[in-house]
Order: structure tokens, then sequence, then C-alpha cells
């Protein structure tokens, strides 16, 4: 039977049972799927479960929305974020670089923004996020993807539990063979399947090292009390 104590696993309704263990400690995680398949409210949904019942701090830094955006959408669920999860964004970085926004070394400035709050918080400092991988490669001076080891070693370093969003084109366009896949401890994946009558959103865990889970695409609902995972899509 899965353990019901507080742990990242049981921060989201009925993700405890796709996990045998729990969501390793130290790791990088990816949240990966198309637009608009609630990558950005699961990984700050997990994040606020997690915190509300310990003494933990957690970072998550925005470089496309506003921190008072990701606010909203959180309450729109029904979720109050905890006072040790600060949200921040790059909004006031970019407006101070707007005219040389390319120039902007945006993984030096994450690793410094991280030492900071390292320093300021020290071993609290448990849970980061960063939304997304897409802006921060398309944002660095020069080819991020060429960084990412380096950058997620840094994660490592600090004793973070990193979760990073990727959204692609299609479901198709993570493989094996990109540096996230092979860089990434976890890999869950957040879609939709349309039917001719229905839409269904589906959460799929396609990678966890270090404990057993299940990969079956299980489906995934928003209620008044935030993100659930339901049973599996197929029998």
């Amino acid at each position: 039977m899965p353990s019901r104590k507080i742990s990242l696993k049981t921060s989201v309704r009925g993700l405890d049972k796709l996990i045998e263990d729990d969501i390793p400690k130290n790791s990088i995680n990816l949240v990966t799927g198309v637009p608009g398949t609630l990558k950005s409210t699961f990984a700050i949904s997990l994040m606020c479960g997690y915190l509300k019942k310990r003494k933990e701090f957690g970072l998550y830094l925005s470089l496309e929305q506003s921190s008072e955006s990701c606010i909203r959408n959180l309450e729109s669920i029904g979720i109050s974020k905890p006072e040790n999860l600060e949200a921040t964004d790059f909004g006031s970085l970019r407006r101070k670089y707007r005219e040389t926004e390319r120039k902007l070394d945006v993984v030096k400035v994450t690793e410094e923004i991280i030492r900071f709050y390292k320093t300021r918080e020290g071993d609290r400092f448990s849970l980061f996020a960063l939304d997304s991988l897409n802006a921060f490669c398309s944002f660095a001076i020069e080819p991020a993807r060429g960084r990412l080891y380096h950058f997620f070693n840094t994660l490592r370093e600090s004793g973070l539990t990193s979760f990073v969003i990727l959204e692609t084109p299609s479901m198709n366009m993570l493989t094996e063979y990109t540096p996230e896949y092979f860089l990434a401890d976890s890999i869950f994946e957040l879609g939709v399947i349309e039917k001719a009558d229905s839409i269904t959103r589906y959460l799929q865990i396609k990678k966890m090292r270090g404990t057993a889970h299940s990969m079956k695409k299980h489906r995934v609902s928003v209620e008044q009390r935030g993100i659930s995972v339901l049973g599996a899509v197929y029998a």
C-alpha cells in the first residue's frame, strides 16, 4: 500500500498510487507536454501541497508568466500559496535589459538567484521549479542546451529537487536522444486524448530513476481543491 507520510507523491491527490517510494530527492524532474496540458499547474500544485506541511522552502521561477499570474492561476483552482513558497519572474530583468535582451546570460542569472536563496534559506531551500526550459534556452546568449549538464549539476549540488517545465509541439517531440531526456531523473508527461465526443487530460510517468512506478496514462481532473490524478485511461 502507498505510504501516507508527508512526501512529494502525496502532495497531489492520487499521485501516490503511481509511485512505489517517492519522487527522489535531489532529482531533476521534467514536466512535459503540449500547450494547455496543466504542466505549470501540476508543478506548482505539487510544491504547494508539500510545502504547506513542511518547514522547507521552495522557489518557483517563471520566465514567461508574471508571479502574480502564477498565483492567480493557483487561486482559480482553490489552492493558496504557502508563505514558504516564493514565486518570482524575470519580468523586471527583461524590462531592464529590453535593448540588449539577447545578451542577458539567463543561465548565469538563474544560478545567481539559486545561490542567493540558498545563502538566505540554507538547507530549508529544497524545492525549485523553472518555467520553462523553452524560454530559458531562447533567452540564453549561447546555445543553452550545450550547458544543460552544467546547469542540472548545479541544481543537484545545491541539494534541490527540481521541476523543469518543457513545452513540446507534439507528444512525439521528446525522445531519449534529447539532452533533456538523458539528463533528467524523471519525466512527467501531461497530455490530452481527443475523441469525437470528449477530451481527456492525462498524466504519464515516462521515466523515474530510483523507484518503481506505473507507466500507464492516468486521467487528470481539475477540481475545486486542485488537481487530482484518477484511474488509468485504459484498463
